[in-house]
Parts: C-alpha cells; sequence; structure tokens
C-alpha cells in the first residue's frame, strides 16, 4: 500500500455536519479498500484562487492515508460525482522510509558543516 494524500474543497455554503458526513463516505471507502486513515486536516473556509463558477470562498479539507491503488479511483469518481466538491486532487504521499532517510542526510550534512567550522577556527 502507498501513502496518498487528497486535497478537497467543499461549497462554502455547505454545513459542517454535511462536510462530516461526506469525510466519513470518503474514509469508508478508504476502509473498505483495507486502507488506513492517518489524518483528517480541516483548514476551514478560505477565498479561492480564482472564482469557480459564482464561489469565491471553500471549505478545504486535507486527508492523508494509506490505500491500495485501486482505492484510489472509486474515491475519485465518488467525488468527481458529488456536486458539492468543486476541486479535489489525490497525490501520492512520501514515503516514510524516503523521508526518514532524507532526514538523516541532512543531519548528517549539517554535522559535516560544523565539523568543517570547528576545524577552520
Amino acid at each position: 500500500m502507498k501513502n496518498y494524500e487528497t486535497m478537497i474543497v467543499f461549497d462554502s455554503a455547505l454545513e459542517e455536519e454535511k462536510v462530516s458526513t461526506k469525510l466519513q463516505e470518503v474514509e469508508r471507502r478508504v476502509g473498505e479498500g483495507g486502507g488506513e486513515m492517518a489524518s483528517t486536516d480541516r483548514w476551514g473556509k478560505r477565498k479561492l484562487a480564482y472564482p469557480m463558477g459564482r464561489k469565491e470562498q471553500g471549505q478545504y479539507v486535507l486527508l492523508k492515508y494509506s490505500s491500495a491503488g485501486s482505492q484510489i479511483a472509486e474515491i475519485d469518481r465518488v467525488l468527481r460525482l458529488d456536486e458539492t466538491v468543486l476541486r479535489h486532487m489525490t497525490v501520492v504521499g512520501p514515503d516514510e522510509a524516503l523521508v526518514q532517510a532524507a532526514a538523516q542526510a541532512a543531519e548528517r550534512a549539517a554535522q559535516r558543516r560544523t565539523r568543517a567550522r570547528d576545524d577552520e577556527d
């Protein structure tokens, strides 16, 4: 299973409880495929970068989860058919092993720079 991140922009006129219901539906779809939700980040109402129809604001939600690739198409289909979703996008999230390797490489580079400064003094 891979890690995924899905950003959803809901209509700003949508009530909080309806947003929660729609998010539960997405979470259920993730679970059906054997996936697991990592986090749900509600960013709240924000101004859109450009008007979509007559809408100038949207409710932003970022979902992070791991799932089989086959489930992504189903989640995409559900979001595409939902009229209250203004936009959505799913991307492959960072692999935890790569994130840890990058952090370790950055730490080693910082240690080398510190040693080089110490040697100059």
